[in-house]
């Protein structure tokens, strides 16, 4: 088949490693894999990885943005170039757009679901889920049925893929990640999403606080950036946390996350999954999420990682100062954990998957 891809962008994020997981699985298929995006900090991998890219996207997320008509017409003149099969959306502004390209041309598409949204009144009017909606978690497939009235016959569940061998730890001549913050010989507990209110770093930042009053060697990493940002900086000072939490805008992940002693999610919202979860559990580092949704379907509570509640700080600090100081319980989960990622999420097992979804409508 003939596949195109479809994202608003390609920079650092979760969307953006499942489009890119996916392309290589089905290329690896034997499927024709191309991608049409706004471009991005990740296109030098798809040179490495071997797909073709068009630039023709408009980076925004607004659906009424009148640039979205030149990037139609754009869209569509491609599909009839190269004979595109199949349309994927990854982005309500890319559902849009295949929903008038795809009408123009007759092409069937397909949309995947990456969360839980709020039902505006732009999807009430378009709602723009494709022929078929592909869900990655039960949660996110239920939502869909519920919430946004999706058929349930048009909704598929497709487990998000990833390659567990880029996540194992590398020889490298670079400084540790320890080195490098002037942390040698701590306890390291990173996190890493976008800097935003749901997704619960300030609870982080107070759990953290009373876990660093009872152990010295606790650090905290948060890797990421948002509008968020100056207001943990300034509950770090409050709390008087300065040279022992750090906040990194971006970090080489693949590279660095196997060095963490502990990987926490605190979501206070609801995750669609927790693609972070995921690559911790794949770089062999003992994950501790809150019960936000998706998280719920990747651990097994003190098997593959630990689950607590949304919101609760003394929780979280109690659960994650127990882990730091018992290293033999911390570390017992990250074997079957590894294991869980590689039979349920592998990028071939969430190709295939797709890749069936896409024959339902050729």
């Amino acid at each position: 088949m003939k596949i195109l891809q479809l994202s608003t962008h390609l920079d650092r994020g979760g969307i953006t490693s499942y489009v890119l997981n996916l392309s290589q699985g089905l290329r690896d298929l034997g499927h024709e894999c191309a991608l049409f995006t706004g471009g991005g900090t990740h296109e030098i991998r798809l040179k490495e990885l071997g797909l073709a890219h068009v630039r023709g996207m408009v980076p925004t997320s607004s659906e009424l943005n009148p640039r979205l008509i030149p990037a139609t017409y754009r869209l569509v003149r491609l599909i009839r170039r190269e004979k595109i099969e199949i349309l994927h959306a990854h982005s309500r502004v890319t559902q849009v757009l295949c929903t008038l390209a795809g009408g123009l041309t007759r092409v069937p598409w397909v949309s995947t679901c990456h969360g839980v949204y709020r039902n505006h009144w732009g999807r009430r009017v378009l709602p723009a889920w494709g022929r078929r909606t592909v869900a990655i978690s039960k949660v996110v497939g239920d939502w869909l049925i519920r919430e946004m009235g999706v058929p349930e016959a048009q909704v598929r569940r497709v487990n998000t893929g990833l390659d567990a061998a880029q996540w194992r730890p590398s020889s490298s001549a670079e400084p540790s990640l320890k080195e490098r913050c002037g942390w040698q010989n701590s306890l390291l507990i990173g996190s890493v999403g976008r800097l935003s209110e749901e997704k619960g770093h300030t609870v982080l930042v107070e759990a953290f606080a009373q876990v660093a009053a009872k152990n010295p060697l606790a650090r905290l990493l948060l890797v990421g950036d948002g509008r968020l940002r100056p207001v943990l900086e300034q509950r770090i000072g409050a709390f008087g946390l300065q040279g022992i939490v750090r906040i990194e805008p971006a970090l080489d992940l693949p590279a660095h996350l196997h060095e963490l002693d502990l990987f926490v999610l605190p979501t206070s919202g609801i995750e669609g999954l927790g693609i972070a979860v995921l690559e911790a559990m794949a770089a062999s580092v003992p994950v501790v999420a809150t019960r936000s949704g998706g998280p719920e379907e990747l651990i097994e509570h003190g098997r593959t990682g630990w689950l607590v509640e949304r919101g609760k700080h003394a929780a979280m600090a109690g659960l994650v100062l127990d882990l730091l100081n018992d290293e033999r319980r911390r570390v017992s989960t990250v074997e079957p954990a590894l294991e869980f990622v590689k039979r349920e999420h592998s990028i071939e097992n969430m190709a295939r998957s797709t890749a069936e979804i896409y024959q339902e409508l050729v």
